[in-house]
């Protein structure tokens, strides 16, 4: 192969490509695609037809009208986190810690805030 700083067009050697090279190395690349299709077609008709089972509670067959699992764990998630902002409960009963409803902790560190300012 001629360099490019010579000065002369630049041409290939007949030992850069070796078409006979190429043309083995595309055959074993179309051979082994033609073996993975053919086990796999093989593979295919040795598990015989397929077996159509019942949908199980929570499938997709009504699709926007059932609900995934994330949105039960988030419904579920929702309503404890409402009843705890919106209950009474123990805390540490020895303690003597309880919760209250947020509006009512609210209400009463208002009126405290109230009641200090001077």
């Amino acid at each position: 192969m001629n360099r490019p700083d010579s000065g002369l067009p630049f041409r290939f050697e007949a030992t850069d490509a070796s078409v006979r090279a190429v043309l083995i190395a595309a055959g074993m690349l179309v051979a082994a695609l033609a073996g993975t299709l053919g086990a796999a077609a093989a593979l295919q008709r040795a598990r015989g037809p397929a077996v159509t089972a019942a949908r199980p509670a929570g499938s997709f067959r009504d699709g926007w009208k059932d609900r995934t699992s994330i949105e039960r764990d988030q419904t579920a998630g929702d309503a404890l986190s409402r009843s705890r902002l919106e209950g009474y409960g123990w805390i540490d009963r020895d303690a003597g810690i309880v919760r209250i409803p947020i509006e009512r902790a609210m209400d009463l560190t208002a009126t405290r805030a109230q009641e200090e300012r001077p």
